[in-house]
């Protein structure tokens, strides 16, 4: 048997226990309802105005329309001479026999068939550059997003393009171009 006094000392420390037990279930609780009461934080960017503003994105951009400008410049020289190739042969097949004008005919049209190679080649190239370039430096934009949301407590961050109407005051662009050129 149980003495009165080990009794008595038994259902005050399972009293104490019961009550601390409430106390912490009402603490959580509270902090709970505490965070459902919290206003939900929420900002947007605006990517082409990092785009246009971040001197790492600048510099990209820069970089890529300079080796596109390349490119085309390249490809629209090829095209224009194939095209002069092929009025020149249509003014001259009249005065060709008939296996010369297939012969040219033939040729021009291989050519023709290698330049669209080519410019699906560059266009394939082109891609590959630009994605070897930005991918990176997107994934950087992530991050910095990401950290400035979990810094400053926003709940979604978004892209200005998806949404109708933003007050400027949750526009948190310039701090991620500004974050961006650290």
């Amino acid at each position: 048997m149980i003495s009165s006094h080990k009794k008595a000392v038994l259902t005050a420390t399972l009293l104490l226990f019961i009550l601390s037990l409430g106390f912490s279930v009402a603490s959580a609780q509270q902090r709970n309802a505490a965070a459902a009461a919290a206003p939900l934080k929420i900002a947007f960017i605006d990517l082409n105005e990092i785009f246009d503003n971040s001197p790492k994105f600048k510099a990209v951009f820069g970089d890529l329309k300079k080796l596109y400008s390349e490119s085309k410049t390249s490809l629209d020289q090829t095209g224009k001479e194939l095209q002069e190739k092929f009025s020149e042969f249509n003014l001259q097949k009249e005065f060709m026999s008939e296996d010369a004008a297939k012969q040219r005919r033939n040729q021009l049209l291989k050519d023709r068939e290698q330049f669209m190679q080519m410019t699906q080649a560059e266009e394939v190239e082109f891609k590959e550059e630009q994605n070897k370039k930005l991918q990176p430096l997107l994934e950087e934009l992530q991050k910095v997003v990401e950290k400035i949301a979990k810094d400053e407590g926003y709940a979604f961050v978004f892209r200005r393009k998806y949404i109708v109407f933003g007050d400027e005051k949750f526009n948190i662009t310039k701090k991620v171009i500004d974050q961006l050129g650290k």
